[in-house]
């Protein structure tokens, strides 16, 4: 319990009467005083939203505002027309609310209570006027928000924990890049807030949070099926290959309410998961995201995060029912008899299309997995460093060619997903390789073969990385699909070069990077849109 804390100003009350106001500067706080009447107001002087002083804003009974059956005290900034009732400190715009004080007369002096509130209830508080801020996305308020939870004494990381339970039934198919990319920046968050560097720490937390609250904005609710009557793995397996989502979700909740929990459930959503080539690779690494989710808020998101992760299951792409990945089931039922005998080549996938980078696949051995994956890599890192960027940024292509950095930098971080689940499962090594394949021969069609990668090298990776990180955090970027993808993939690979920091598509796959970070992705499409809906509306009968 906080002992009580005043300030008196002495002769206070005859100066206030003299101008109406009072600016009082004692123990680092600056307290703005109102006279209205024989009542006395007392507020911060510094504006919540941007620190303005109030002792200049004006002051006014109105009988009309929103709480005018009190005739309340309404104080206005002058910066930004921001009015605060002065009873309460309620924000009548519903911004930041205006930290006020009991103030009382002692003879001629003044007396100001200046007792901290309840660390509990400012927590309570501060989640509610997060909360707020979605609906808007008010970002530099959820900053300041955020900040009022760690001046509180709650670990800012309890925002981004918050805003997966405001958030889950707002997404309508299932999970997006805001989950897994929370991951990454709660690794930044920890590792700033080791080194002391609370700025960044709390940078890190509003992008994530602010990722949430972009993604649902004015977004209803899409509420999720309640329990079946009993749990069945088949009823699940078969609900999410057949696009049952009142079937998959139901069976989810019969599974928690049976007492079952994700890791007992996670053996079945990699099943689901690697049937088939899911969404460029977004299903796997969702999967391996949820799980980090999982392990670091535990129960209190455990069931909201799994069910977010299935729904994504059920709507995902099955892209290898395209013509462009049609041998890939082929190859896989001929790859898993294990019949192929050689050993991957670092060099071996690199200009290879689909079909000639499964046929590759049909000679190799993977009973260690490990020379096949370090050469899909090897070829994932060299198309990246290649990539013709000029696609990123053409508008006479059809809509099968809209091709951007993004569609590069996936294979890193599906590589990533797959070393991580395969390690744990590794029955599903030759899904995850192939799909690796995938996504050589996919972009092989959209580099540059002759493009200089030389510039580009890294020479002291571990200052690259330090760089790239600190950057993220002034990113300057609008849309949050780009800034999260620099982030993804550079913490995907980084993780990768910590479990083989001398693999053979090291130098390639950070100068890779080197060229990702120095260019321009392009956010929007304008024109390129336009004429794809012109062309695509005109071949209409």
């Amino acid at each position: 319990m906080v002992d009580t804390m005043t300030i008196s100003i002495e002769n206070g009350y005859t100066k206030l009467q003299e101008k109406g106001r009072l600016l009082v500067k004692q123990q680092g706080k600056q307290i703005a005083l109102f006279l209205r009447g024989e009542k006395i107001y007392a507020c911060n002087n510094r504006c919540p939203h941007e620190g303005y002083p109030l002792i200049e804003g004006q002051v006014d009974t109105d009988p009309n505002c929103d709480k005018g059956a009190n005739n309340s005290c309404v104080l206005t900034c002058s910066w930004h027309n921001w009015k605060f009732d002065l009873e309460d400190g309620e924000n009548l715009y519903e911004g930041d609310e205006l930290r006020v004080y009991p103030a009382a007369v002692n003879g001629n002096d003044i007396v100001v209570d200046i007792t901290p509130p309840d660390p509990a209830m400012q927590i309570e508080k501060a989640l509610d006027n997060l909360k707020s801020t979605f609906a808007r996305h008010e970002y530099d308020r959820m900053g300041r928000e955020i900040a009022r939870l760690d001046k509180a004494g709650a670990g800012m990381d309890l925002a981004v924990k918050h805003a997966i339970l405001w958030t889950f039934e707002h997404n309508e198919y299932g999970m997006t890049h805001a989950y897994p990319s929370a991951v990454d920046w709660l690794s930044q968050y920890d590792r700033h807030l080791a080194a002391g560097r609370t700025e960044y720490a709390l940078a890190a937390i509003m992008e994530a949070v602010g990722h949430f609250a972009w993604d649902t904005m004015r977004e209803e609710k899409f509420p999720y099926a309640k329990a079946a009557s009993s749990f069945d793995v088949k009823m699940l397996l078969d609900a999410i290959e057949n696009e049952k989502e009142e079937i998959a979700i139901a069976q989810v909740n019969a599974a928690f309410e049976a007492g079952w929990n994700f890791a007992k459930l996670e053996p079945y959503l990699v099943q689901a998961t690697f049937a088939h080539y899911r969404s460029f690779g977004h299903s796997a690494i969702y999967l391996e995201k949820t799980k980090a989710l999982i392990d670091r808020f535990g129960i209190d998101v455990e069931r909201e995060v799994t069910l977010c992760f299935v729904r994504e299951l059920v709507y995902s792409w099955r892209e290898d029912d395209i013509p462009e990945f049609k041998q890939y089931h082929p190859t896989l039922t001929q790859w898993q008899k294990g019949e192929g005998q050689d050993v991957a080549q670092i060099n071996d996938f690199i200009g290879l299309s689909n079909n000639a980078a499964y046929k590759k696949c049909l000679d190799l051995s993977f009973a260690d997995p490990t020379p096949v994956f370090n050469a899909l890599m090897k070829a994932i890192c060299w198309n990246m460093t290649r990539f013709d960027t000029s696609y990123g940024h053409r508008h006479d292509l059809p809509v099968a060619h809209n091709i951007n950095w993004l569609d590069f930098t996936h294979g890193i971080t599906f590589a990533n997903a797959v070393r991580k689940i395969c390690s744990e499962y590794p029955e599903y090594w030759a899904q995850g390789l192939l799909q690796m394949a995938s996504f050589v021969g996919r972009n092989k069609s959209y580099v540059d073969a002759n493009q200089d990668v030389k510039k580009w090298q890294v020479l002291n990776p571990p200052v690259f990385f330090s760089e790239k990180f600190e950057a993220l955090h002034d990113h300057g970027l609008f849309n949050y699909i780009i800034s999260c993808h620099l982030l993804k993939t550079l913490s995907a690979f980084e993780e990768e070069m910590s479990v083989q920091p001398n693999a053979e598509w090291t130098e390639e796959g950070l100068a890779a990077l080197n060229r990702f970070f120095a260019s321009e992705v392009k956010g929007k499409h304008v024109l390129r849109d336009a004429k794809q809906a012109l062309s695509l509306v005109n071949a209409e009968d």
